[in-house]
């Protein structure tokens, strides 16, 4: 293999011939300039050399004309590899220098290997060289002289070259730089693309540039910008058609596209067309590159018609990719921070407001908190979390209950802890129903301050919850009614004495009218005896008649009072106004129409039947009395829900399940005024005469006995609704209990029987009673004097018959259970003209016990006597 020196002054092309030449198996050598070839060539005595043109210290040209210059290595053979881009004039002077080949840069390999084969002579060499011209392209260069300037004018014009070319690649350089400041320096996204926009064309070199930013749908722009067209066609240019042509393409391939020779027809191209001046300048030469990140494609970039050239540069298209990728970054980086500065400038005025609101918070707190302070009440905040903690108290805490604001802040208990007893179960519940529920609070209780005093509160709170719904503070106040409270009572008394005044009067003048009756007939009768035995019944007839009408108002009087006995059974009220509905009729006369409307499937209560026929009969004559001129009487019954919002308006009333009972009338109605005395005894609308005044306040009583509710709708010339709701049973039906068929003649018996009563004349009269039916009858006044006639009597007692209040310290209740552990046989039957909670409670009668009501008939007294003895 041959020995080769390489000569150039640039490592890398030194680098790329060695590799190249040594897969050839030749022997390499290496130098820098002429100076240092010429001595590594009379010492290595290579078989060729390679030498670029252009180096420093000794340029090619003067190193061939020493090396011919010296007989020992003149005959070597030189090959230039030059860059030189005045091809003629370097062939001219190279074949003056004896060179025969020059390579130019860039060359291929293959070429590269070819030319240096022909030169060693390891292949033929063609007839004509396409490296060397065989015939002079240059002057005579013979004599030494004329090489000399030759060599000089070249050398002249190939500096003037380089020169221009740094000059060139300086102001390139200059102006990268510059637009790498700004892109640094610049972070409107808007204003980096403009300048992008125009010095990208005067960095390549171009007569026209355009730029399109894309939205995120890939398919709407966002920005267009375009440089190097006059102000009225870059306004009216329309922008690009996105889907089709050379935007498409840059888009599509993501890549930089360099063309040359276009017709330059925006249809063509996809370029914008424009109207008129609008019209997109003809394009010959284009140069495209997509602004892009690894992650994401923002547009492109266009040049068009390279100045001073028919095409763009490899070296252009190398730069605008580079230049374009660094503008994508700064244009996402502009981008970002044009979000940073909007979210900035978002919480900037956030924060201005946040203070703002904060300092009318602080404002209206103060406000807030002077008006508070100023108010009788007790104000406080509680906040709920995991826990709920009072955060806040107002001073007056300390001028009402005596306990200062750190105290009461620092003993979440001490609020239950001063409560009054009797309050306390009520108000608990109610406050852990509403804060379970979230609902404002309304409730009033009594509290002891810190010296003993009992106060009276109205305790409101309001609910506060967040975005999502939770409950997060309860804002309340605590309004001091004492006073009020005590106003309050002093008029309820007030009221409660007149109505007393009105019962008591009311009582006084019908029990008069029939004492009249009784003192006078029974006069008439001790004085003397009528001789007509139907005048002396007559006589008898109305004083019975008398006490019956004073045992009625008695009973009207106990129902007000809710002292009478009831004796529960489980009835369906369809059952009650079916039976009654004749009788009814009968009562409202003709010129009124009855109506009844039954529920199906009507749920069961458990009341006194005799107590709701009682109720269903008066709310009946009171509708009657309100059509003097006739009407429509409406009888309906239904079952019903009674919820927590009725029951909130009336403090009675227990939600749950309801039979309801419904009276209404077409009548005159009532007005407001009179509505909230209706229940009132003696107290009537109706003409003298013509009502008792207890009617309606006997119904209220039986209704409330029974564990029910009444409510009352009126309005004048329109009629009243009365809706009278008793509890529902749940449970299975229970059975009635009847009555045992009695005969007159089954009343007759010979049992021993104990009454025990205060009351002579009531004592005497029972006695007379059982004893004419045949029943051995002891006597006592009271229990005690009951429990020694026991003692002493042999034979057995099989009933005590006992009243229920007695002086001498035992009850009728007591007696009979002290009776009873003696004698376990012994049956009771108890007697009273009221109840107390010895024998009832609520006065609601228990069913194992047997009890007659005062005042009872002679008959009534048998029967029950009976009634009990036959009993098992």
């Amino acid at each position: 293999m041959a020995t080769i020196l390489i000569v150039d002054d640039h490592p890398a092309n030194r680098e790329f011939l060695v590799t190249l030449l040594g897969y050839s198996g030749h022997h390499l050598v290496e130098a820098a300039d002429g100076s240092e070839a010429l001595s590594l060539v009379r010492a290595e005595q290579p078989d060729l050399i390679i030498a670029d043109i252009l180096m420093p210290t000794m340029d090619g040209y003067e190193f061939v004309r020493q090396l011919r210059a010296d007989p020992a290595v003149a005959q070597t053979v030189v090959i230039f590899y030059t860059a030189h881009y005045l091809e003629r004039e370097a062939q001219a002077l190279a074949e003056a220098c004896g060179v025969a080949h020059i390579l130019f840069k860039p060359s291929e390999p293959e070429e590269v290997l070819r030319i240096v084969d022909e030169a060693l002579g390891l292949i033929p060499s063609p007839g004509e060289s396409a490296a060397v011209s065989s015939t002079p392209i240059g002057p005579e260069l013979e004599d030494g002289a004329a090489f000399d300037r030759e060599h000089l004018r070249l050398l002249t014009d190939k500096l003037s070259q380089k020169t221009n070319e740094l000059r060139a690649i300086n102001q390139r350089l200059t102006a990268l730089i510059e637009l790498g400041q700004q892109l640094v320096l610049e972070q409107d996204s808007h204003l980096i693309l403009e300048k992008f926009c125009h010095a990208s064309r005067n960095i390549i070199g171009a007569k026209y540039a355009a730029i399109g930013v894309l939205e995120k749908d890939k398919q709407t722009l966002r920005h267009f910008l375009t440089s190097g067209l006059d102000a009225e066609a870059g306004a009216n240019l329309g922008a690009p058609e996105i889907g089709r042509g050379l935007i498409a393409q840059l888009l599509t391939e993501g890549r930089t596209i360099r063309l040359r020779d276009l017709d330059g027809e925006p249809e063509n191209t996809g370029l914008a067309a424009g109207s008129g001046a609008g019209h997109h300048p003809v394009i010959h030469s284009f140069l495209g590159a997509p602004i892009a990140t690894a992650t994401r494609l923002y547009g492109w970039l266009y040049l068009g018609n390279k100045i001073g050239a028919a095409e763009f540069s490899e070296e252009d298209e190398r730069i605008i990719a580079t230049v374009a990728a660094q503008v994508a970054v700064a244009y996402e980086n502009g981008r970002r921070y044009e979000k940073i500065q909007h979210h900035a400038d978002e919480l900037e005025r956030e924060v201005a407001e946040r203070r703002r609101v904060e300092q009318d918070l602080r404002e209206a707190e103060a406000k807030y908190r002077t008006l508070v302070e100023q108010l009788p009440a007790i104000s406080y905040i509680v906040a709920y979390g995991d826990t709920s903690q009072t955060i806040y108290i107002s001073p007056q805490i300390e001028s009402l209950l005596g306990f200062s604001q750190a105290e009461w802040l620092a003993d979440p208990d001490l609020w239950q802890q001063q409560l009054h007893v009797e309050d306390k179960a009520r108000v608990q519940a109610e406050v852990e129903r509403v804060s379970r529920a979230g609902e404002p609070l309304n409730i009033e209780y009594r509290m002891w301050s810190r010296a003993g005093q009992m106060r009276w509160f109205r305790n409101q709170t309001v609910p506060v919850r967040d975005e999502t719904g939770q409950l997060r503070y309860i804002h309340g106040i605590m309004f001091d009614i004492t006073e009020h409270k005590r106003l309050e009572e002093q008029f309820l008394q007030v009221q409660k004495m007149e109505a007393v005044g009105r019962l008591a009067g009311g009582v006084a003048h019908d029990f008069n009218n029939m004492l009249v009756v009784i003192t006078g007939y029974s006069e008439l009768l001790l004085q003397r005896e009528p001789a007509d035995k139907e005048q002396r019944r007559h006589y008898v007839s109305e004083i019975h008649r008398a006490g019956e009408r004073a045992a009625g108002l008695t009973r009207q009087l106990l129902a007000f009072s809710r002292k009478q006995i009831l004796q529960l059974e489980v009835l369906n009220l369809n059952e009650v106004v079916i039976n009654m509905e004749k009788m009814l009729r009968r009562l409202i006369g003709e010129d009124i129409e009855l109506l009844t409307k039954p529920a199906a499937e009507l749920g069961q209560v458990k009341a006194d039947p005799g107590q709701l026929e009682q109720v269903l009969m008066n709310l009946a004559i009171n509708a009657r009395d309100a059509m003097p001129n006739g009407g429509t009487l409406i009888i309906e019954t239904a079952n019903v829900e009674l919820d927590e919002l009725y029951a909130r308006q009336y403090i009675e009333v227990s939600p749950g399940p309801y039979v309801m009972l419904a009276v209404s009338d077409t009548g005159i109605g009532m007005s407001k005024e009179t509505l909230p005395h209706l229940f009132e005894p003696f107290f009537t609308t109706k003409e003298k005469g013509k009502g008792t005044g207890l009617g309606l306040a006997t119904v209220y009583g039986i209704i409330k006995q029974s564990g029910g509710h009444i409510a009352v709708y009126s309005e004048p010339g329109y009629g009243t609704i009365f809706r009278v709701y008793l509890p529902r049973l749940k449970d299975a039906i229970e059975p009635v209990k009847e009555l045992l068929p009695l005969d007159p003649e089954t009343l007759a018996a010979s049992e021993t029987i104990l009454v025990v009563e205060d009351e002579a004349v009531v004592r005497q009269l029972i006695s007379s009673v059982l004893s004419e039916l045949g029943y051995t009858v002891l006597e006592a006044v009271n229990g005690s004097e009951a429990l020694q006639l026991c003692q002493q009597h042999p034979a057995p007692i099989h009933l005590l018959l006992t009243d229920m209040v007695m002086p001498g310290g035992l009850n009728g209740r007591e007696l009979a259970k002290q009776l009873q552990q003696e004698y376990p046989a012994l049956k009771v039957l108890y007697m009273s003209g009221y109840t107390d909670n010895a024998i009832a409670s609520q006065g609601v009668l228990e069913t194992e016990i047997a009890f007659l009501q005062k005042p009872f008939t002679a008959i009534a007294l048998q029967r029950k006597v009976r009634e009990v003895l036959n009993a098992p």
